[in-house]
This record gives C-alpha cells, sequence and structure tokens, in this order.
C-alpha cells in the first residue's frame, strides 16, 4: 500500500503483544488470552455458526448471536490490549514491539 502512497499508522495486536511478551510458552489467540489474563470464557464462534458442513458465514449469521460474538471480541481485545501494553512497558519490551516486531506487521 505504501507504493501506492497508502499510509497506514502502526495498528496494535494482541496476538504479537503476547507473544513479544510470553514467545512460545502458549497460543496467543483471543480465546485462550481471554482465559489465561482475564478468566474469561469467550462466546464460541460455533455457537455463532455452527461447523461442519452446517457451518454458515458469519455474514448469514443471525443478528441476535452476530452481535454479542462481534462484541464480545471486541471488549475482550481492547481488556487485553490493555493489560498486555501495560506489562510491556513494566517488562521494558516496548522498544522491541515497537520497532521491531509490529513493523513485520504493518
Amino acid at each position: 500500500l505504501d507504493k501506492y502512497g497508502v499510509r497506514i499508522h502502526p495498528v496494535e495486536d494482541t496476538m504479537l503483544l503476547s507473544y513479544v511478551l510470553d514467545g512460545a510458552s502458549h497460543g496467543h489467540g483471543l480465546d485462550e488470552l481471554a482465559e489465561r489474563h482475564l478468566q474469561h470464557h469467550t462466546i464460541a464462534y460455533e455457537s455463532v455458526c455452527g461447523k461442519g458442513v452446517k457451518q454458515i458465514l458469519f455474514t448469514q449469521a443471525l443478528l441476535d448471536k452476530a452481535a454479542p460474538y462481534a462484541a464480545e471480541d471486541a471488549e475482550v481485545a481492547l481488556r487485553l490490549w490493555t493489560l498486555l501494553k501495560r506489562r510491556l512497558i513494566e517488562e521494558r519490551m516496548v522498544t522491541l514491539y515497537e520497532r521491531i516486531e509490529r513493523p513485520l506487521i504493518s
């Protein structure tokens, strides 16, 4: 995108924050991080879209199931970012994250 003049500000990524802080000691998906750091069990994707041959696209899910799932996803991501960013500062790893790791995903 840069070669087309499109500038994207750095994005924050809870998976990357977790990886920088904890390496390969555990998974870094949102559901696992929510359990590990927030003691919160998230709504399963399968409960919204089903699974196997009967699985539907998220865009086809009923709004009364999709909305709580999406809202929880956003809330959990923000709570995790707040917690992990604080840890990053406390453990003096901000430079590693912001100058080395994060640019790789931009």
